[in-house]
């Protein structure tokens, strides 16, 4: 009994063993393509790990969750919006969730991609929008209603809140709402400076980044004219 004891202790040892190994493959390799993205793209990056976001966007839902936060992988540059160049910064972040049930706890980690751009001013309402759940639909029974816009697919597809509902009624004016049933993302935010993109749950590959990199030049080339003043001055460091 002993020594079959000392053999699957060895063979669990030896399991542990080749998923470490394997996981530091992956992101060796993560790193080295994004390493070649942000040169071929004019972006810097880095894959040491950032336990604080910059200003506001640290305070977004997707970046409080569990514990063990840190943003790491990150590329900064500026996107091309008309005459504007506001700062980029993207990358992956991680948080773990404990679960303690029966004495026992058990420790599940998360990994998810994202891209801030931060184009606004801090003073400008933050403007939440996600794909509708079922839950919504509930909350909507008991009078608990999001932002309903005139189009009725983009408010069947989409939960939009904001703290003042005329400014996200200005900024997701028709041309915006095309362009976000066209591409349908995951969640956006926009919190003090900072607009971010993210599906909250999963990495993306390097043409990923760059897709929703183009996605969002275009999305704030499309703010409207008398909001202007919310906008951020151009080349702004983090």
């Amino acid at each position: 009994m002993i020594g079959l004891g000392i053999l699957l202790f060895a063979a669990f040892l030896v399991v542990i063993t080749v998923g470490s190994l394997h996981a530091q493959r992956v992101e060796a390799e993560r790193c080295a393509k994004l390493t070649l993205f942000a040169q071929q793209h004019g972006m810097i990056f880095s894959s040491a790990r950032e336990p604080h976001l910059p200003g506001a966007l640290g305070s977004m839902a997707d970046f409080a969750r569990g514990h063990s936060r840190y943003a790491y992988n990150l590329l900064t540059g500026v996107v091309r919006v008309a005459d504007r160049s506001p700062q980029l910064l993207t990358g992956d972040y991680h948080y773990a969730v404990t679960r303690r049930s029966n004495n026992r706890s058990r420790t599940t980690h998360y990994r998810f991609s994202f891209l801030a751009v931060r184009c606004a001013k801090p003073a400008t309402p933050r403007v939440t929008l996600r794909r509708e759940m079922f839950i919504d639909k509930i909350s909507s029974a008991l009078g608990f209603n999001d932002i309903d816009f005139e189009s009725a697919e983009f408010s069947r597809r989409f939960h939009v809140s904001s703290d003042d509902k005329r400014f996200a009624y200005d900024l997701l004016h028709p041309r915006a709402i095309e362009a976000l049933l066209e591409t349908s993302p995951e969640r956006l935010e926009l919190c003090g400076e900072w607009l971010c993109l993210t599906n909250g749950t999963q990495r993306w590959e390097p043409d990923e980044f760059l897709l929703w990199r183009n996605w969002m030049s275009e999305f704030i080339g499309l703010w409207p004219a008398h909001l202007e003043a919310s906008l951020a001055p151009t080349e702004e460091t983090f």
